[in-house]
């Protein structure tokens, strides 16, 4: 099922909207996605909206739904909890698949994403029509995860190595980010190989220092 069909049947039968929380994990070279929405008022989960369903079963429904030509294919799960009804997709990527990001594709008019001697641009206007589309929707949250070393960004906020946009519905706002495509593993393996000169140059001198310690004896 596709982001944009997600976003029409939640938030066309929710009361009081949802909030969608985006992200896209670029981690050894592998890139991963990840959509939650959720309803946080627990005192609505039974009640019945104007299809006959509550929103438990809505959520229900949409978990249990399967579209064979959905592309790209997401693994869909439930999120239920004391205070939390929701749901969350995730999808696995290669790392040259990044142009098929859903979420970018669906809220923003032709993101630009290039590949430019080993950097990744992932660029947007600033022409998000989610909430345009959604009337229901009240927040969104798009966070970028990488261990990939970062060239720029235009995050509203950093913790470690996430990346962080709120996008809120008085102001657009667009997303601006570059990436080295490739983890660079030779400075990893040169440590590595480092440290086991060092046990192994350790260990030998362990071994015939208790030698001369034993000659001694003798």
């Amino acid at each position: 099922m596709k982001f944009k069909k997600i976003l029409i049947i939640i938030c066309i039968f929710l009361l009081t909207g949802c909030s969608a929380n985006y992200e896209i994990t670029i981690k050894n070279n592998k890139i991963t996605e990840n959509l939650k929405l959720v309803e946080n008022n627990p005192t609505l989960f039974d009640k019945k909206l104007e299809s006959g369903s509550t929103i438990r079963e809505l959520f229900e429904s949409i978990v249990n739904y399967k579209d064979p030509f959905a592309e790209p294919k997401y693994n869909i799960k439930e999120i239920n909890t004391s205070d939390t009804l929701g749901i969350e997709y995730n999808s696995a990527k290669k790392n040259d698949e990044i142009e098929v990001l859903g979420g970018l594709n669906t809220c923003y008019s032709n993101p630009k994403i290039e590949i430019e001697n080993g950097i990744v641009t992932v660029e947007t206007g600033k022409d998000f029509k989610c909430y345009e589309y959604y009337e229901l929707l009240d927040n969104v949250r798009v966070v970028i995860n990488t261990n990939h070393k970062v060239i720029d960004s235009n995050a509203d906020e950093k913790k470690g190595n996430s990346y962080i946009w709120n996008i809120t519905k008085d102001g657009n706002k667009n997303i601006k980010f570059s990436y080295k495509e490739k983890i660079n593993t030779d400075g990893k393996m040169t440590i590595v190989l480092v440290l086991i000169v060092i046990v192994i140059i350790v260990s030998v001198l362990y071994v015939i220092n208790k030698r001369n310690k034993a000659n001694n004896k003798i």
